[in-house]
This record gives structure tokens, sequence and C-alpha cells, in this order.
């Protein structure tokens, strides 16, 4: 069991528009990713010198990427030299700045390194390396990621290797990161923070202000309150939620996690979860759990609070649920006027198709295949005159189809390679079938179907 120590999150723009998440540690307000940008906050460019000889000599603040390759930035950040840190224009997002030597230190301490090896030239500690590294698919196999501890501060690290000061050169990605800080040791050299594949504590030491390294940003100051936007109290100088948030929903709709749905779309979604805890088609080999939420069923898209496309199914790739369905179709669905998909097959549903499906006007592909629905197919399906793919096939349905089935535009000539076909095969449904059906009916087992003929034995045409 990991003891993440850190205790909220957030995120914070620079300049440029990127977005980097935050992250409190002990009384510290941390940015948890690398420094990308490439402006000062006055909008000034930063300098970006490829050529290693513009590097080694320079004197005012520069970048690079690694490797001068734009999309090691994406991942790991971009490394700068000291000259940047000092510039008074700023390169931090507003109120955040490049942390001193003693402020990583208070972060160290934090972590469980003792005070009295804070100022040591070297590496120091026990695992609070580990604690700060993150991602360990980046990593170099090594104790560092090995350690138990590894990415539990939620300072999350990576191996962004450096470029060197004498000669320009990249080296290290994968196996280390160092860190300014914004504190010199002399004219010419400044404190940093290093840590390194092979070694679970924090490297310490002074190199030159050419270096390329990365920069993380530490908070002025933490200000809490509601730092959510959608938020009717939402307090843009805050960085640290303090849980005060409100949120103003329209009528039938509630708020989860900052976000509105729509309480009867959630009460359906229930419904299932209900029906399946009770339902009495045993045994479900994946039982729905009696603490599942509703918004953790299946594949949900929401759109302006209300669900457009919901789909649990025990096979299907696209929305492969870890729970299994029994029990009946709620006659709620019928309420969930906003699906354009409504995807059930696959399941182990019961009972009969209710005629409330016929209320969903705006559904586009219907899939209730593969379960155990039995009873006719409703009239009211003909009302879905927007669908354009029906699977009912592998069911126990029976009776006749009815004629309204014919209102509605369905693909039943698609291949696989194309799209989806629609299919009705595998039921008990019975002759005589509609006419835009006629040959797309496949096997149906009608040995329970009537036959139509003369039933009085004392007829001279007598069907028996």
């Amino acid at each position: 069991i990991l003891l993440l120590l850190s205790l909220s999150f957030g995120t914070v723009t620079d300049i440029d528009g990127n977005i980097y998440e935050t992250v409190q540690i002990g009384g510290q307000m941390w940015i948890a990713e690398n420094l990308k940008v490439t402006h000062y906050n006055n909008g000034d460019e930063i300098p970006n010198l490829t050529i290693n000889n513009d590097w080694t000599s320079a004197s005012i603040g520069a970048y690079s990427d690694y490797d001068n390759n734009p999309t090691n930035s994406e991942t790991y950040g971009r490394l700068y030299n000291w000259y940047t840190v000092n510039d008074e224009r700023g390169i931090c997002p507003e109120g955040y700045h490049v942390p001193t030597d003693d402020e990583y230190s208070e972060l160290e301490v934090y972590l469980g390194m003792s005070e009295s090896e804070t100022n040591i030239i070297g590496f120091r500690g026990t695992n609070e390396g580990s604690k700060l590294a993150g991602n360990s698919e980046l990593w170099n196999i090594g104790v560092l990621v090995i350690n138990p501890e590894f990415g539990t501060s939620g300072f999350n690290a990576l191996p962004a290797g450096f470029r060197v000061y004498s000669s320009g050169d990249f080296d290290n990605v994968g196996k280390s990161c160092i860190f300014w800080s914004s504190s010199e040791s002399s004219n010419s050299h400044a404190w940093y923070r290093n840590l390194i594949y092979f070694n679970t504590g924090v490297y310490r030491n002074s190199p030159s202000k050419q270096s390329g390294f990365s920069i993380r940003c530490l908070g002025d100051e933490i200000t809490t309150g509601c730092t959510h936007p959608n938020a009717t109290n939402y307090d843009e100088t805050a960085n640290v939620d303090d849980g005060s948030c409100e949120y103003e929903c329209d009528e039938g709709f509630i708020e989860i996690d900052g976000e509105g749905y729509y309480q009867s779309d959630l009460d359906v979604l229930q419904q299932f979860i209900d029906n399946s805890q009770e339902g009495d088609v045993s045994p479900s080999w994946l039982p729905v759990p009696s603490d599942l939420m509703p918004l953790e069923l299946g594949l949900q898209t929401w759109e302006n609070g209300r669900l457009v496309e919901f789909c649990c199914s025990t096979w299907y790739v696209g929305c492969h649920s870890d729970y299994e369905l029994t029990g009946d179709i709620p006659s709620e669905v019928g309420n969930l006027t906003h699906l354009t998909w409504l995807g059930l097959h696959n399941n182990n549903l019961s009972g009969e198709i209710p005629p409330e499906i016929g209320n969903l006007v705006n559904l586009e592909m219907l899939h209730l295949s593969s379960n155990q629905l039995s009873g006719e197919i409703p009239s009211e399906i003909g009302n879905l005159e927007n669908l354009y793919h029906l699977w009912l096939y592998s069911n126990a349905l029976s009776g006749e189809i009815p004629e309204s089935i014919c209102n509605i535009n369905l693909d039943w000539e698609t291949s696989w390679i194309d799209g989806l076909p629609s299919y009705i095969y595998n039921n008990q449904l019975c002759p005589t079938y509609p006419d835009c059906l006629e040959e797309n009916i496949g096997y149906q087992d009608t040995t329970e179907c009537p036959v139509e003929g003369c039933t009085h034995p004392n007829a001279t045409n007598y069907d028996e």
C-alpha cells in the first residue's frame, strides 16, 4: 500500500498557454511538471540556442529541446541555462517562482530527509529521490524506480537529461533529472538538485550557470478557496481547493464533481444497476457490485448534462464492461430521450423489450443482441425513424414482427468491413414477415409458431 504524501491537485497556465498540473506537498504548492515555456512573462522570446558553440558561450538566458528535438520537450519539458532563471522578466507562471536552495531543502525535509543533511554536497537522504520521481516507464531500471515509495510525493520528476555547459552536448535522458534553484553559490555557479536512476537519494551541487537543466516552479504562497471555474464562487486567486465550491444547476439537474447531470438520466442508469442486482437470471458470471455508481456503468457520453450514448457489453471492445447486466430492461429507458446509441448486447437481460423504447426518437443504433429477451417486438419500434442499425439477434423473441418496423430505414447490406449491418436472426419470430424484412430474417425457430390451415377433422381438406 502506497501512502501518497501530496494533498491536493490543480492546474496553472504559463504565458504560452501550457497547462501544468500542480500538487501541494506539505506547506508548498509545486508545479508537478517540467517547465516548457519559450517566452518570458512580458512576452519577450527566450532564445533557442541549437548550435553548441552558441550554448557554451551564452551569458544571457536561453533554452533548448533535448537533442534539439521539440518532441522531447512535449514529454520532458525544456532545458534552460541559469541566466533564464535569474532574468527579472520572470519565467514561471504568475504566482510562481523558481525555488531557492532552501525551499528545495524544505521539500526534502518534509519527505523525510534530516535537516542536518540538507546542506551537504553530494547524495543525501534515504529514499527522497524515489518519492520525488515519477512515471517509471521513462526511467532506466535501477534502485530509484524499484524503491516501494517511488512516485508517492506527486512531484513526478522525469528523467529529462541535461545539456553540458562545456560542449553543448546532450546527455542522460532516461537516467537523470536536474532542477535549477534560484540560489547562486558563486558568480559562475548555482545550486541544483539531481535525481539519478542508480540512487534513491537526492544529489546537491553547484555546476556552471551555462548548464542546461530542467526548471520546476513553486507557488509564492498557498491560497485556499474554490478552484473549479464552473462554480459560482470560483476564486481565480486560489491554488488549493478547500471544498467550498458551489454550483448552480438548471431544474432537474444535479451537480457531480463540478458538472451538471440530468437526474432522470442518472435514475435510469441506477435502475439498470438495481435490476441487475435483483435479476432472476443466474448465475451472473460478472456480477454487478452493490456499491456501483451510475456514472461508473459501461461507456457513457454526456452532452450538456444529458446522456447521448450508453453502451454496456461484456463482449464489444468499444464499450466493454466489467459488469454483466441481468433482469429486465427498465421501462424508464424511455426517459433517455437524447440517446443516439443504446448498446446492451452480450449481457444476460431477460423479459420483454419495453414499448417505451419507442420514445427514443433520436436513436441511431440499438444493440440488444445476445441476451435472453423474449416476447414480441413492440410496435413502438417503428417510432425510431432515425434508426439505421439494429441488433436483435440471438434472443428468444417471438410472435410476429410489427409492420411498423418498415418505418425505419435500416441498413441490412453493409459489410463488417465497411460498417455494422443490422441483424435479427436466431430468434423465434413467426411468419408472415413484413415485406421490408423478407430477405433479411435469417434463421428463426418457428416450431412454436401457429400453422394456418383447416383445423376441423370432418372437413375434406382437414390439415392436422
